[in-house]
């Protein structure tokens, strides 16, 4: 057996097992909430690695599996979490009475305290069935309508972060700090001159938007182009099928590369020298019209 083989075998059983561990997990919980009203939950990403304060975590590390929970508990059970930044009002919205949120050094002794351990598709092997049913419930809650006529190209603009990830996130930085285009407008300005009609182009500053509008926007996208961040995360809202173009430096991070598998898109990285970089606007252009998919949203430069 080959090296090569050797290696993809070791992560697929460490994947493996970090599945059947979220698994265990969501049994120990279940079984806890016949006999607890209250259940303190500490959410762990599978791994270790990252904290559900940030936006890709959040979504697949905190969310993902807490919505399973509240399906499959009783009514009257009630999951205790330490305020963890600024996505916490998020889940009080979404799982009104459900989700308490407390001080840990307050919580009772005798409350049943719990690690919730992330769903991470980095890490673990999660199936596209379940990840879309976890999409359908959050376009219920939201009262979001899926369309099967997506006409949005997005980019996505990085801006600099929150103040609550400079100063007092347990992992600093993000936006800007952590990765940026330097010549983003003229890309931007650039597609948008290039879109086909009847398609839309829109330039995304997430920052600016509300956690709805940004499940809305891109279940209406079929095409989203972005550097390599959270934001990214945000294509399992997208329809089945549609095309991601990730722009990297870091080609080991397969992070979007697998979540955009599991909605079973066109996923398409286009490597860039640096994380803070200029895009190559002509290179860039000339790889999209040469792209069999892309090539049916975007023309040359000039032609409209």
């Amino acid at each position: 057996m080959n090296r090569t083989m050797t290696q993809y075998r070791n992560k697929l059983s460490t994947r493996m097992k970090k599945t059947i561990q979220v698994f265990l997990n969501q049994l120990e919980i279940l079984k806890a909430s016949k006999l607890n009203r209250q259940i303190f939950l500490n959410p762990i990403p599978p791994g270790g690695r990252g904290h559900v304060e940030h936006y890709y975590h959040f979504i697949f590390d905190l969310l993902l599996p807490l919505n399973t929970l509240i399906k499959k508990t009783p009514p009257n059970t009630v999951f205790l979490l330490e305020h963890f930044g600024i996505f916490t009002n998020r889940v009080l919205d979404l799982f009104p009475g459900r989700i308490q949120i407390v001080d840990k050094n307050d919580v009772p002794k005798e409350t049943k305290r719990i690690n919730l351990i992330g769903i991470n598709p980095l890490r673990v092997l999660l199936t596209s069935k379940f990840l879309e049913s976890f999409v359908d419930d959050m376009f219920n809650n939201f009262g979001i309508e899926k369309t099967d006529k997506a006409k949005k190209i997005l980019l996505i603009e990085r801006l600099p972060p929150d103040r609550y990830f400079i100063e007092d996130a347990k992992r600093k930085g993000g936006g800007s700090t952590r990765r940026s285009i330097l010549n983003h407008h003229e890309l931007s300005t650039t597609l948008q001159s290039m879109v086909k009609a009847p398609f839309e182009f829109h330039n995304l500053q997430l920052e600016n938007l509300s956690f709805r509008d940004q499940i809305e926007i891109f279940s209406k996208a079929k095409v989203v182009i972005a550097q390599h961040g959270a934001g990214l995360a945000n294509c399992i809202w997208m329809n089945p099928k549609s095309i991601m173009v990730e722009l990297s430096s870091e080609l080991h991070y397969l992070h979007f590369e697998r979540a955009g598998k599991l909605k079973r898109h066109d996923y398409n990285v286009y490597e860039i020298p640096d994380r803070h970089a200029k895009i190559d606007i002509e290179d860039f252009t000339n790889r999209l019209l040469e792209n069999e998919q892309l090539g049916s949203y975007f023309e040359p430069v000039g032609k409209k």
